[in-house]
């Protein structure tokens, strides 16, 4: 079966999630502080006239890293990918570095993972796929982390 996925990075790694959870890309916007949040959660905006969470995927994935990063460079987050969350039925934003490509794959191409190596207990992994010699993780879904 052929699926459509939107790969991107941050850091130094590639991820990619499936385009059908995906509503659009936006650039970055001013973002409303978000009191009682969990860290990973850098404010709020308004699309459309909805108020969406802002998700920052670098501090989900490797906060420490992330704050190493800010206070040695000042690292520009380049892209808004606007997820549609079918569970909850709450879109909200991931905060990326910046968009790769869109690709379509077979699913056949994806290897799965028998580690907890591309587990987080926010998103749940498809498991990871070779593109042009590159290892891409697949994020299956991914939620708002809670505090």
């Amino acid at each position: 079966m052929k699926i459509d996925i939107l790969i991107f990075s941050v850091f130094d790694s590639q991820y990619a999630m499936h385009s059908d959870t995906i509503d659009s890309i936006k650039e970055p916007m001013e973002l409303s502080g978000t009191p009682n949040c969990h860290p990973a959660i850098d404010g709020m905006f308004s699309l459309n006239g909805q108020i969406l969470k802002a998700m920052n995927f670098r501090k989900l994935i490797n906060p420490s890293r992330y704050e190493e990063e800010l206070n040695s460079t000042k690292t520009k987050l380049s892209k808004l990918i606007i997820y549609q969350d079918d569970g909850t039925n709450k879109d909200f934003a991931i905060i990326v570095d910046k968009i790769i490509d869109i690709k379509t794959i077979d699913t056949s191409e994806i290897k799965s993972t028998d580690d907890d190596t591309t587990s987080n207990s926010d998103f749940d992994s498809d498991g990871i796929i070779e593109i042009d010699d590159v290892l891409i993780s697949i994020i299956k879904n991914i939620k708002l982390p809670k505090l």
